[in-house]
């Protein structure tokens, strides 16, 4: 009896130890499927990565741009108050010409 019991035993830790076996099998299955899935993601950011710029040559670039707008600016504003400057001296002579043009009458 007492080994009957033994044996009823034994046969439930075998099935345990060969369930636990192929649960092992299931896991190991699906953690190399994830990883692969991770490698084959790490492989496409790299590939994506490769259409940025780093940092530095973006704000090289950056500075670059903005120091030729801050050209453009200034030179802008310098050609409005250059202009801005004949006009007010054009309507100037005009507003001369009209007093002179009527004392002259």
């Amino acid at each position: 009896m007492e080994a009957d019991r033994k044996d009823v035993e034994i046969a439930r830790l075998q099935e345990q130890v060969t369930s636990l076996k192929e649960m092992i099998g299931r896991d190991i299955v699906e953690v190399r499927r994830r990883l692969d899935e991770l490698n084959h993601e790490h492989a496409r950011n790299i590939e994506r990565n490769r259409e940025y710029l780093a940092s530095p040559l973006f704000y090289q670039y950056k500075d670059s741009v903005d120091s030729r707008l801050g050209g453009i600016d200034r030179s802008i504003a310098n050609q409005a108050g250059k202009s801005a400057a004949y006009i007010t001296g054009v309507g100037l002579l005009w507003i001369l010409f009209q007093i002179a043009w009527h004392y002259v009458k």
